[in-house]
């Protein structure tokens, strides 16, 4: 175990505790693609449940070093887009972004777009039933994903549900076998020179998402607690603190990522230093060949050997 990894184990538990209080809020994940990369998740829907899948696609670190601006604002909107489910509309997901882009990262997205000229691939985006045993067919959903906007699928299991057949067709004991081995998500990346950035997410039907709203404000308290003399800077100091041990972690991250890159550019230069040498004793070996060659015939025709 490496000197970077154990400091990360040891601030790890410190960064967990300090989010105590809020361990109930879920976040986004990032995965990256590489070029011609598939990466698949499994997940897992309670019987008698149904689970919505959204996802949104921003290019590589190698095309676009610095996109933390880009990566935050569309963490945020897929929390908003999450808060959004209610009973009102079925527990269903809104189909597309709910605030408007703020003019600095539609201005780094404009130039993105135009530096590459329309030859953006789509991400295949691949919804899956688990495979259970040999007579058992997979059923999947197909989904084309474009840079910069939402893809939504919403009721997975119903959406493949219907794929396999009705829902007479459909017995008790199947619903149990999906819900035990669960479902598979794909994120394919058929650009052959860049990689890709997905944040995804996947939103429960049952899942109670009024406990992430922000508390109502001017809501009297109903203890002699003072809030705002005890509570606010107390809350300010652990904000304090999280945003420490998160500056900490990025930047180990970063040198971390910097660290296997040099090491891929160290290894790529031995490997070349080495062929060299190989390619060095070769020729060496052929001039030396050709001389000897040369003279012993030379010896010959002069009547000296």
């Amino acid at each position: 175990m490496t000197r970077l990894q154990t400091v990360n184990l040891l601030l790890l538990p410190c960064l967990l505790f300090l989010q105590f209080p809020r361990t109930t809020f879920s976040y986004p994940l990032i995965a990256v693609l590489d070029d011609n990369q598939e990466r698949c998740f499994r997940f897992n829907v309670p019987l008698h449940d149904d689970a919505h899948v959204m996802a949104v696609v921003l290019p590589g670190e190698d095309e676009l070093p610095d996109q933390s601006l880009l990566e935050t604002w569309y963490v945020d909107q897929l929390l908003t887009m999450a808060k959004g489910k209610s009973s009102q509309n079925h527990n269903l997901l809104p189909l597309q972004m709910v605030d408007e882009i703020p003019s600095d990262v539609n201005a780094k997205q404009s130039r993105y777009l135009e530096d590459r000229q329309g030859t953006l691939p789509d991400v295949r985006v691949r919804i899956s039933n688990s495979a259970v045993g040999d007579d058992r067919p997979v059923y999947q959903h197909d989904v084309k994903a474009t840079y910069f906007k939402a893809v939504v699928v919403n009721q997975v299991v119903r959406i493949l549900s219907g794929k396999a057949g009705s829902d007479a067709d459909i017995t008790s004991e199947d619903k149990d076998i999906a819900s035990l081995h669960g479902y598979g998500l794909c994120f394919q990346n058929p650009d052959p020179e860049y990689s890709v950035h997905i944040i995804f997410d996947i939103i429960l039907a049952s899942d109670d998402l009024s406990l992430y709203d922000e508390p109502v404000k001017n809501k009297k308290p109903t203890t002699d607690f003072d809030k705002d003399r005890h509570l606010t800077p107390l809350e300010r100091t652990v904000d304090m603190s999280i945003n420490a041990a998160r500056s900490v972690l990025r930047e180990m991250k970063y040198m971390e990522k910097r660290e296997s890159r040099m090491r891929v550019t160290a290894d790529s230069i031995n490997s070349r230093v080495r062929w060299f040498g190989y390619l060095s004793v070769g020729v060496l070996l052929l001039v030396t060949y050709l001389q000897v060659t040369y003279l012993k015939r030379y010896f010959h025709k002069k009547k000296l050997m």
